[in-house]
């Protein structure tokens, strides 16, 4: 299976993009702070005084709730809210620079695939060939052998062939 080196393509890349940012639109909820944001968010709080505040201050930005998301922390002052869409487009340039890391990544990664292949396939060439001409070399020593023994028939003792009687 022959594979081929990949470039980066822009329409491919422009895609693998739109694909990541959807993705985090509705993917699974990240948590506050986190590197990867999402279109919802996880909220850790200590308390439920603590948890009613935080949710009210983000209600009052366009936040809602998100009742059919899981909770992943699992405390039960913890909850999951939806950013509203004007505060996901800020995240956009941060998930579009971290999804042309990935797509670049994901390019050089099969690169290095093609390479190692492409390598193993000369190692492989390299010692076929080297069999090949040990096998070629040692089937013309006994076509010679044979030649021989047919114009030059020696007759050897029965005693030294292996043939002698007991």
């Amino acid at each position: 299976m022959k594979f081929e080196t990949r470039k980066a393509n822009k329409t491919e890349q422009t895609a693998y993009v739109a694909r990541a940012i959807e993705q985090a639109r509705i993917g699974l909820p990240a948590h506050e702070g986190s590197l990867d944001p999402t279109g919802s968010t996880v909220f850790i709080s200590r308390t439920n005084h603590e948890a009613m505040e935080r949710y009210a201050d983000l209600k009052a930005t366009g936040w809602t709730l998100a009742h059919h998301l899981p909770v992943l922390a699992g405390n039960l002052h913890d909850f999951t809210a939806i950013k509203p869409d004007t505060i996901f487009e800020l995240d956009i340039p941060q998930i579009s620079a971290r999804a042309e890391a990935a797509y670049k990544a994901e390019i050089e990664t099969h690169n290095l695939a093609v390479a190692r292949q492409e390598q193993q396939e000369a190692e492989i060439m390299v010692e076929f060939e080297r069999r090949e001409a040990a096998r070629r070399a040692q089937l013309l020593e006994d076509v010679r052998a044979d030649i021989e023994r047919q114009a030059n028939p020696r007759f050897k003792r029965s005693d030294v062939n292996g043939y002698q009687h007991r």
